[in-house]
């Protein structure tokens, strides 16, 4: 086997863009990205949030969100998420969007196929190790 067949073959992501994070710990999904992507308040979408630091930006935390989309693409990160990144009012993240679910349809079994991945809904969240995140990226988006 060659090198080239270990390689893991990485799908970009439908979105990728930076948020700021607003009080009580909100940030904006882009209209012009919901529009292309016919995300309406109150559909879901699935994430993985960056949280970064420097130029070039390294990465420091990743983790795989469910969230749900509100008016004018507010989305409120989950509380154990705030605190286990140690995210701050004003700070930037970086965000990847992997996936767009019209309300009120929320189960996607195909994210059960990555080892170890599932997202609990009371947390509304996972943490992911680069592995998972490019195990994530590597399927097509119509598995996903």
């Amino acid at each position: 086997m060659s090198d080239q067949d270990n390689k893991v073959k990485i799908i970009e992501p439908l979105a990728k863009f930076h948020v700021k994070v607003h009080s009580q710990y909100r940030i904006t999904f882009p209209k012009e990205t919901r529009e292309a992507y016919k995300i309406q308040d109150g559909d879901y979408v699935i994430v993985i949030l960056r949280k970064i630091s420097g130029i070039p930006p390294i990465v420091l935390r990743r983790a795989l969100l469910f969230l749900k989309v509100s008016r004018n693409g507010v989305m409120v990160l989950p509380k154990d998420l705030v605190q286990e990144f140690e995210i701050s009012i004003g700070e930037i993240l970086e965000v990847l969007f992997i996936r767009h679910i019209p309300a009120p349809k929320i189960y996607v079994p195909e994210l059960s196929s990555i080892e170890s991945l599932s997202i609990p809904h009371k947390k509304g969240f996972v943490l992911l190790s680069e592995f998972q995140e490019k195990e994530i990226l590597s399927k097509s988006m119509t598995e996903l």
